[in-house]
């Protein structure tokens, strides 16, 4: 049975294939980030840190592991990590990526961002995360580089 109850729609609605271009991808609660994530609590043991620059300047934070399993949204919206929220400019969607940790492993997903999300020039909708780092790109019109990594 499905996590997920939608109101009159069956599991079995889920499991046929969908045509045309559209998808729906159902998502966890996703989480809000404090500042006070910037001091990872103690007895974490996984530990990543995210680094964002633009034109408005550089600012990173630190996250652990059980954030990413609920989900860190990135964007304008007031739900997004304030740390990284003061550099985003109006070309970013409100919640324009998803940073999430699953069994696979760390994945940044772009939330159909008006002005795309790129990993080695080309757009992207998913990019997998590796622990030694990855660099992305967010924005078409001013671009704003997120460097990611595992640091413990």
């Amino acid at each position: 049975e499905s996590p997920y109850r939608i109101a009159g729609l069956s599991p079995e609605f889920f499991a046929q294939p969908v045509s045309g271009a559209s998808r729906i991808t159902l998502l966890p609660q996703i989480a809000l980030v404090s500042e006070t994530t910037a001091s990872v609590r103690a007895g974490e043991r996984e530990i990543y840190e995210i680094v964002m620059s633009s034109a408005a300047g550089v600012r990173a934070i630190r996250l652990a592991g059980s954030d990413l399993r609920r989900g860190v949204l990135i964007g304008r919206s007031l739900n997004c990590a304030p740390a990284l929220r003061e550099i985003v400019d109006m070309g970013i969607s409100r919640g324009h990526l998803l940073l999430l940790k699953d069994r696979k492993g760390e994945t940044a997903y772009d939330l159909a961002s008006t002005q795309g999300t790129y990993f080695f020039g080309r757009s992207s909708r998913s990019i997998d995360l590796s622990d030694r780092g990855t660099t992305l790109m967010i924005g078409a019109a001013q671009r704003i580089t997120i460097t990611w990594r595992k640091i413990a």
